[in-house]
């Protein structure tokens, strides 16, 4: 056809010479050969670096734990490295993390807070309510006042020492004394 006239015929022609690469085995034309020599040595005759999914997964200081350690009879292989790596890498119970307990803080907040509403709707009074979990001291970020003991937010506490300094520091009245005297009699 006239369509592909200008191009290479797509089947090769029976006179041409190819050449094997002494590097991978595969054959190439004479002018494609001089091209692949270059890329075949860069590319494909190097060693790749392992990729080592563990580094990019855990913390550095469990990597520091699994770094094959020497004894007697040199660096751990195989096997033994396997199973000694498994053995540090797996914690002895669940392992809490500060967002779990967080989540979970959460979650019981909203369950009480839909006891709350259930007491509310049917009319009972909210003294029938369990009494309320304190909040977990590693998740209470809040800070205390040291003169009332006392729990704020960072600006709330800002704003609530000093005042708080001043108010206790104040000498306090003496009770104030009734104007009638203490009764000394009876009534019958």
């Amino acid at each position: 056809p006239a369509a592909f006239a200008g191009l290479p015929d797509a089947l090769p022609e029976e006179n041409v010479v190819l050449v094997p690469c002494r590097h991978c085995g595969r054959s190439f034309r004479e002018e494609a050969h001089a091209r692949h020599m270059k890329i075949c040595v860069k590319v494909f005759q190097k060693q790749r670096k392992v990729f080592d999914v563990t580094s990019h997964r855990m913390p550095v200081e469990a990597l520091e734990k699994l770094k094959p350690q020497k004894g007697r009879g040199g660096q751990r292989s195989g096997a033994a490295a396997t199973a000694a790596a498994a053995a540090v890498a797996a914690p002895a119970g669940p392992v809490k993390t500060r967002w779990r307990i967080q989540s979970a803080a959460f979650r019981a907040a909203m369950k009480e807070s839909k006891m709350i509403t259930k007491l509310q709707a049917a009319g009972k009074p909210l003294s029938e309510l369990p009494r309320a979990k304190p909040t977990a001291p590693e998740l209470d970020d809040r800070l205390q006042c040291q003169h009332c003991g006392r729990r704020f937010g960072q600006q709330q506490w800002e704003r609530h020492v000093p005042h708080c300094a001043s108010s206790k520091a104040r000498a306090k009245a003496p009770p104030a004394r009734s104007k009638q005297p203490p009764r000394t009699q009876k009534r019958m």
